[in-house]
């Protein structure tokens, strides 16, 4: 049997060349990190209108849900929680509108994708205070619920194209859907399901 020796030198030399292989292993350990790229569409989520804290007898049905998401989000922070409440119920009024007919299943998660930023910034006293006022929204015969439900019968159904959805689907980057919107979408029917959801029909 022989047996391998090495001289000093040579013992200095191998050692070298393992350490530099476990520095050069621990170096792509830590700086070979994933890039991450992200890619969003332009009007992701966008406004069309810059609105203040309204109350609700002066929303519009141009106004999207975007573009109510800001009202909410300047309630809050006005503390007019009563407003905020009614502006809440509208972005998930004009939002179910919007998800009934935007053909993207993608661009469906645009309404909590626009709520969670405003609500996560909220103090837990106030997000359960707004949680009051939203209740009494929905105590169906109140005087707030009927003043509530004729200013939303007024205002009526979206009426405009909802963009801010729409480019928050995959579908706008990928091409993959040449229609963004269902050609069988019924907005009477839709909108009278809305209502009945907000216990406001009729």
């Amino acid at each position: 049997m022989r047996i391998l020796t090495h001289t000093f030198w040579e013992n200095i030399v191998i050692k070298s060349i393992f350490l530099g292989l476990a520095f050069w292993l621990v170096s792509v350990a830590v700086f070979a990190q994933p890039t991450i790229v992200i890619i969003e569409a332009e009007g992701n989520l966008a406004p069309t209108h810059n609105i203040g804290c309204l109350p609700i007898s002066e929303m519009q049905n141009a106004y999207t849900p975007a573009d109510a998401a800001l009202a909410f989000q300047r309630c809050l922070v006005e503390e007019n929680l009563a407003d905020a409440a009614a502006m809440y119920y509208f972005i998930m009024a004009y939002g179910d509108y919007d998800k009934s007919r935007v053909a993207d299943i993608s661009a469906k998660q645009a309404i909590g994708a626009l709520l969670y930023p405003i609500t996560a910034g909220v103090s837990p006293e106030i997000l359960e205070e707004t949680n009051a006022e939203l209740s009494k929204l929905k105590d169906q015969g109140s005087l707030i619920n009927s003043g509530f439900c004729r200013e939303i019968v007024r205002i009526g159904p979206p009426d405009y194209f909802p963009s801010y959805m729409v480019q928050h689907g995959m579908a706008v980057i990928t091409g993959s859907i040449d229609e963004p919107l269902l050609a069988d979408f019924d907005g009477t029917e839709k909108w009278a399901e809305v209502l009945s959801r907000l216990k406001c029909a009729s």
